[in-house]
This record gives structure tokens, C-alpha cells and sequence, in this order.
């Protein structure tokens, strides 16, 4: 049977940026480079230089959400999907998240 596993998932980046807005799109255009329909959501930013400089350092705690299709058995498929989504965020600022749960839903291909 094919699922669809939309996974949630926590974690927190450094980022080099001109401000908090810039940080904030660079980490998005980041997750959809990884992971094409990635939803990023930024839950705290925190400047981490103490002088204002032209480019500054930021921490930013995010929640990604990603849809990914899978095929097996429903224990199987959630297995399948989180590690498609490791795979795919493997060597990027994201690979370190700690994904929350996967939801499961049937995909009817009719």
C-alpha cells in the first residue's frame, strides 16, 4: 500500500545573514533545496554577536514539515519515511532534527 507520511520535526540552525528577516529566508530556501515542498516555520531567532556588524550571526529554533510517499505495510511505510527524510537532509544544516512523529494517510491512487 502507498502512504503519505507528513513528517514534523524540531531543530535549531546558525546562520550568517544581513538581519533576522534574511536568516529567516535563507533557512527556508535552504529546506526547499532539500526537501522540494518543505515547510519551515521559525520558532525563536537570537542574535549571536554582541555589536551590530553589516553580516550577523543568528540561532534560529525552527519546526520543518515535510510530505513524503512511501510503500509498505503502515509500520513499515513510517519507518520508510523518516529514513527518506534523513536521507534527503544528509549533509545539509538540517540533518540533526529531531523529528516529533509521522502521520500516515492512505493514498488512494484511484
Amino acid at each position: 500500500m502507498i502512504f503519505r507520511a507528513r513528517l514534523v520535526g524540531t531543530g535549531t540552525a546558525e546562520v550568517e545573514a544581513y538581519g533576522s528577516g534574511d536568516a529567516e529566508a535563507r533557512l527556508e530556501k535552504e529546506a526547499q533545496r532539500a526537501i522540494d515542498g518543505a515547510r519551515l516555520s521559525v520558532r525563536a531567532i537570537r542574535r549571536l554577536d554582541e555589536a551590530p556588524r553589516i553580516v550577523e550571526s543568528f540561532r534560529l529554533e525552527y519546526r520543518l514539515r515535510v510530505d513524503v510517499a512511501v510503500e509498505g505495510t503502515e509500520a513499515s511505510a513510517r519507518r520508510a519515511a523518516f529514513t527518506a527524510a534523513r536521507r534527503a537532509l544528509s549533509g545539509t544544516r538540517f540533518e540533526r532534527i529531531a523529528w516529533e512523529r509521522a502521520d500516515l494517510e492512505a493514498d488512494d491512487p484511484t
